[in-house]
């Protein structure tokens, strides 16, 4: 004995709803899902990308499957989700990032909204070695974000490399640990050079060949300074 496959009858409420898809609605959205009528879904997610009137919260999973099952539609998500980022769309990211992917890549550290950086970091915290990018912008907001997540330790280097003295002080106040080549790095600026050796850190002999080499190539502002701190640990 075989069993039919069972098949759904639509209503006369889905049948028109249906019928008129430029009502664009969350009951046409859940008639199509219902009668499994993917090429009325996939058209009204191309829609839904265009506008910013529909509840996230309420979308049923066929939105998010047709866009993870559908190239066009995967293609047509990212690229809105990408403009909003560039444009400072927040509200637009609100209601459509339904799928867990980054997009650091499009992120200005320079222009983007703080709001735009805290919502992408929600959803995914932004890679380490894209802490030059933010040293450049200049921002501590965003560097706070970079410091509680991945510690201050990884992001002290970057910040006296490139000569941030307020983010230099900022992870030292987080209590970052002062490690590798900073002293030698720091011999270039007077300010940072201070807030470093206020903790008294540790000198081999590497930072004094820095120092030295700095000196000749005239990159040292304030050399009594720097002289005086590596006299004090017996360098001469």
């Amino acid at each position: 004995m075989f069993l039919h496959q069972p098949t759904f009858e639509r209503t006369k409420d889905q049948i028109q709803l249906l019928s008129k898809p430029w009502l664009f609605s969350l009951e046409g959205l859940g008639a199509a899902d219902f009668t499994g009528d993917q090429l009325y879904i996939d058209w009204w997610v191309s829609r839904w990308l265009k506008t910013n009137d529909i509840d996230s919260s309420k979308l049923p999973l066929c939105v998010e499957e047709s866009i993870h099952c559908d190239k066009k539609l995967k293609r047509l998500y990212r690229k809105a989700i990408k403009q909003a980022v560039i444009y400072n769309r927040r509200e637009f990211l609100q209601q459509h990032f339904i799928i867990k992917s980054t997009h650091w890549n499009v992120v200005d550290f320079n222009n983007t909204h703080q709001e735009i950086v805290q919502l992408l970091w929600q959803w995914s915290p932004a890679p380490l070695d894209l802490l030059p990018f933010v040293i450049q912008g200049r921002r501590i907001q965003i560097l706070t974000l970079f410091t509680e997540h991945y510690g201050p330790s990884a992001c002290l280097r970057e910040c006296v490399l490139q000569q941030w003295s307020e983010g230099v002080r900022e992870c030292l106040e987080d209590g970052a640990d002062i490690q590798g080549d900073c002293i030698g790095l720091a011999v270039r600026h007077p300010d940072i050079f201070r807030q470093l050796t206020v903790c008294n850190p540790k000198t081999v002999i590497g930072h004094w060949n820095e120092f030295c080499l700095q000196l000749i190539l005239k990159r040292v502002p304030d050399i009594p300074l720097v002289e005086e701190w590596f006299w004090i640990h017996g360098f001469k």
